[in-house]
């Protein structure tokens, strides 16, 4: 199954690395809170581009990478 969010991508992302979302929100540098909103596509504001840089950035995932393969397909 193809993530069909940005929030998919990051839950697809994390869980291939073993990490929780604690994990993820402490490498990341943001809270485990927004973590949990940004996946579940339920945060009330879109995330801020240095919020998704620093989560993609702690997953080791160039976001602008992944932003052009996402809308080729």
């Amino acid at each position: 199954m193809t993530p069909e969010t940005i929030g998919d991508v990051i839950v697809a992302l994390r869980t291939a690395r073993g990490w929780s979302q604690t994990e993820l929100a402490k490498r990341a540098g943001v809270g485990r809170n927004n973590i949990a909103m940004i996946e579940t596509n339920m945060a009330s504001r879109n995330p801020t581009l240095a919020t998704l840089r620093a989560i993609f950035n702690a997953l080791d995932v160039d976001i602008e990478i992944e932003i052009v393969r996402r809308k080729s397909k």
